[in-house]
């Protein structure tokens, strides 16, 4: 789609009042992410003055709501405040950098480390429960569907890809205050990162974790 002026940048009103059915090309359509963070950048720009931008910022991801949260979090773990963002920055940030060694604990393959995240998904959607109770239920549910050890190898996949790190934070109530969105946005990239799942084999492996979770119920 184009709009009939030669800008980037357009008000949400003028976008509607414009519309035109024959101006929405019938090429497939490309989600431009740097560009999102370009249009972005020019809103905190031009619509934030400087002197309103930590209240904006502290709103964001720094409330007192939230920090009552987080800060029993790591009380007992830093040593210096210095130590605060090091132990606590997934929280708040979008992207986390994964690696294989991190994703794949004890010898597990790119392949079954995947299947596990997307069951873990399959899972939490079926509980509707992606807080702190439902993410540690389908943690358990995942490890025994695979036959692997809880502790040593379920935990640090989910750790991984949660935190970016081998350990931190407790895990459970980290997640409880990442929220539904950003947790499962964390398995899915985890799953991207560790090359995805064939169609063929997604379809296969939805059947075997119907036939055994249990929290699939199906008619």
């Amino acid at each position: 789609y184009s709009m009939p002026e030669d800008r980037e940048i357009y008000p949400l009103e003028d976008i509607i009042k414009d519309f035109s059915i024959e101006r929405v090309g019938v090429s497939g359509a490309f989600f431009d992410v740097k560009k999102l963070d370009w249009i972005n950048q020019q809103y905190l720009i031009n619509n934030i003055p400087e002197k309103d931008l930590w209240g904006k910022i502290k709103d964001w991801g720094f409330s007192d709501e939230k920090m009552a949260k987080v800060i029993p979090l790591i009380h007992t773990r830093i040593k210096t405040f210095g130590e605060f963002m090091e132990l606590c920055q997934f929280l708040f940030i979008n992207h986390i950098d994964l690696t294989e060694e991190l994703l794949c604990p004890k010898g597990l393959t790119k392949d079954l480390s995947a299947e596990i995240l997307q069951c873990m998904i399959w899972s939490m959607e079926a509980q509707e429960n992606w807080g702190r109770t439902g993410f540690e239920t389908a943690s358990r549910e995942i490890a025994s569907l695979f036959e692997v050890n809880h502790k040593k190898v379920m935990m640090r996949i989910l750790f991984a890809v949660i935190t970016g790190k081998h350990q931190g934070p407790p895990l459970f109530d980290s997640v409880e205050i990442l929220g539904k969105d950003r947790t499962r946005a964390r398995l899915l990239n985890g799953i991207e990162f560790l090359g995805g799942i064939s169609n063929k084999k997604m379809a296969s492996l939805k059947k075997m974790w119907e036939a055994k979770a249990p929290h699939s119920e199906h008619p």
